[in-house]
């Protein structure tokens, strides 16, 4: 039997799932994977435990990002710098 993340454990991974997603040095191409392992992630998450995970939360109160549009942390007008 495999050992079972913790909760946190989760969440930590979701973050960088979310993070690498965002990352605005990257191609669209790029970036729709991440969004698909995302996705994927999350919905194996919440299937396996029945957690929701939103990353609006990650990125709440920091200044950088109070206007910034986004769902569940994914930020809605991303456009990349390369």
């Amino acid at each position: 039997m495999k050992n079972k993340l913790t909760e946190q454990q989760i969440v930590e991974k979701y973050i960088k799932l979310l993070e690498a997603v965002n990352n605005e040095y990257q191609t669209l191409e790029e970036r729709e994977v991440k969004m698909n392992d995302l996705s994927h992630w999350s919905s194996g998450v919440h299937d396996a435990s029945g957690l929701f995970l939103n990353g609006d939360y990650h990125y709440m109160n920091k200044e950088k990002y109070d206007d910034m549009p986004m769902c569940c942390g994914v930020f809605l007008d991303w456009k990349s710098k390369l």
